[in-house]
């Protein structure tokens, strides 16, 4: 969403004249600048933010194969998941409503 929104601005800002005076929120500070000093500041924010985009997406990949090994490896099952293993006969560990010392 924020991506999409740099692009829009950037598109846009392509299409105007460079003396054009712009008006950028910077820090909570409403600041004046021409078109063609705010452009290519806002392409790198917006390539900073792609960049933020793939890296995060490529850490929760990583985590969730990493979650994915470790269920399979120590067997780990949500409270669903061990109800309908229960209920299905195929009961690899203890019941979900006993604790340790039931």
């Amino acid at each position: 969403m924020l991506l999409l929104l740099f692009r829009l601005v950037v598109q846009n800002l392509k299409e105007v004249e460079g003396s054009r005076k712009t008006y950028r929120l910077i820090g909570g500070i409403l600041a004046e600048q021409t078109a063609e000093e705010v452009l290519p500041k806002i392409q790198a924010n917006k390539d900073n933010i792609a960049g933020t985009i793939q890296y995060l997406e490529k850490a929760l990949s990583e985590t969730e194969t990493t979650c994915d090994e470790m269920r399979r490896k120590y067997d780990i099952r949500t409270q669903d998941e061990a109800i309908a293993a229960t209920a299905s006969g195929r009961n690899n560990g203890p019941l979900p409503n006993q604790g340790v010392l039931a």
